[in-house]
């Protein structure tokens, strides 16, 4: 294989061919007027040698050029190994992405020339046009195309040996004007949300109008993001009551969107927020409108719950009449929920009137089951904790018949206990009576729970109730020596001289 090159000066156009031979076939190569002088200077080059000659003349070892060029080469070193090379002597806007790691690891600059002084790394940019190209300055990785000048489309070179100390203070340099439309990228980068959010420590009208028409279509999307709820609660403080209520129908607009919204662990503060900010009637109907037909769902959810409480702490009666309604037509589901027993509990407190009934109606409806239920027994002593006679009448009369077995329940036991404090005395009489008529009256003597109850009853009860409870104790004695349950009742008893 032979390797000439025809005389320059006689072939040249305006950026230079190159002829190559091989096989009796001739190939043209086009070469920029810079790399057509380089070879000219090049003094490894012979028109009359062979490939191999002239591979063979090339020295690379590395006490001569001890850069790699497959490894990241700073501006600083290129400059250092090729002080009059010609070629760039800094680093591209390519090798500066390579630096933010958006090339991956282990990959530096890709093009390899021959220059004069032997191989060396190209490190010609790729141009993009526009300050902002595209507009896609971030969204996960940080571009750097913002550097590139307004006026033209050459990039600015720069050494990368200090990026760490200017790039914060670029990207806080941007105004807003400078990012419109790629809000919604840069509010979802941890960076560049914080730099939007100090842009909005005091904005112009002008600004919040020109932000929210942008983002106002992707406003659900940025609530739900790690960093864009952020962004978004800052912008709802910013704005005015219009454009609150514009926030509140793009995020209302889909009821399925906004209960994704609400149970979102970033998105629910998105909508406290924007519910602690609603200023007007209109605002709540529309708020409450979204969230009453799914407050069941959004009551058992970790994060959707506290929207729930929001409403009913902050909106009135009158608003919250949607969402009582659809919590007691689903009053078991809600209250044998972990979160949802705290919004039951929250809802009997903060209801009024007929909705406060109907709720109070479903509760005790569903009493024995939620009295042995882990978080629904919890409900029913709210309920008794409140001290109304008719709720705790009602309750009694409820579990009335089902004392024995709820009280040898491990969560039944403690609302068992909770009727004997809060009952009235002929409401108490009728439990004790229950415990000594039953058939199954030992066994709770002997129980783990059972046991307590036996002497919570002992602690309350006076009079007749009383005397026929000791009378069952006293006639089970030699049994509960033998049983650790039975001679805890025995030591309560010793210890106040009832034995």
């Amino acid at each position: 294989m032979e390797f000439y090159k025809d005389d320059p000066y006689e072939n040249s156009t305006l950026y230079g061919s190159t002829n190559f031979v091989s096989n009796n076939n001739t190939y043209t190569q086009t070469m920029l007027p810079g790399y057509q002088t380089s070879m000219l200077q090049n003094p490894f080059y012979l028109s009359d040698q062979t490939l191999e000659s002239a591979f063979s003349c090339l020295n690379l070892s590395p006490e001569k050029f001890p850069a790699t060029p497959f490894a990241p080469v700073s501006g600083e070193q290129l400059r250092r190994q090729n002080p009059s090379s010609g070629f760039n002597d800094g680093v591209s806007l390519q090798s500066l992405r390579f630096q933010e790691g958006q090339m991956g690891s282990g990959v530096g600059p890709r093009n390899l020339v021959l220059g004069p002084q032997g191989f060396c790394v190209n490190t010609a940019p790729v141009v993009s046009p526009g300050l902002f190209g595209d507009r896609n300055l971030a969204g996960g990785s940080h571009q750097l195309d913002f550097l590139m000048s307004k006026k033209q489309s050459v990039p600015h070179y720069v050494d990368v040996g200090g990026v760490d100390d200017w790039l914060p203070q670029v990207r806080s340099s941007l105004s807003l004007n400078d990012v419109w439309g790629s809000i919604v990228n840069l509010a979802k980068d941890q960076h560049f949300s914080k730099i939007l959010q100090k842009k909005f420590l005091d904005p112009s009208p002008q600004q919040v109008e020109m932000i929210l028409s942008e983002i106002i279509d992707s406003i659900d999307d940025l609530m739900k993001n790690q960093f864009g709820n952020n962004f978004v609660k800052k912008l709802i403080g910013s704005c005015n009551e219009d454009q609150r209520t514009m926030i509140i129908l793009s995020v209302t607009k889909s009821v399925f969107q906004f209960i994704s919204v609400c149970c979102n662990p970033h998105g629910t503060r998105g909508i406290q927020t924007l519910m602690e900010h609603v200023s007007s009637p209109h605002q709540v109907s529309l708020l409450v409108a979204a969230i009453s037909p799914s407050a069941a769902i959004l009551a058992r959810d970790t994060n959707g719950h506290h929207v729930i409480q929001h409403c009913l702490n902050h909106f009135s009666n009158e608003y919250n009449l949607y969402i009582l309604n659809n919590i007691a037509s689903n009053c078991f589901e809600v209250a044998t929920n972990k979160t949802g027993c705290c919004v039951m509990q929250l809802c009997v407190e903060k209801s009024l009137g007929r909705p406060r009934q109907v709720l109070v109606s479903e509760i005790i409806a569903t009493a024995v089951h939620l009295a042995e239920h882990p978080f629904g027994n919890y409900v029913l002593q709210h309920l008794l904790g409140l001290k109304e006679s008719d709720v705790t009448g009602g309750i009694v009369r409820q579990l009335q018949g089902s004392f024995v077995s709820i009280s040898c329940n491990k969560y039944g036991s403690n609302v068992v206990e909770k009727c004997l404090i809060e009952a009235s005395g002929e409401q108490c009489t009728r439990i004790i009576t229950e415990f000594v008529r039953s058939p199954n009256a030992s066994m709770m003597l002997l129980d783990p729970f059972g046991n307590f109850v036996i002497q919570s009853a002992l602690s309350v009860t006076k009079g007749y109730a009383r005397n026929i409870l000791l009378q069952l104790v006293r006639a089970k004695v030699p049994v509960m020596r033998s049983n650790l349950y039975g001679r805890k009742i025995l030591t309560w008893l010793e210890k106040r001289k009832l034995a």
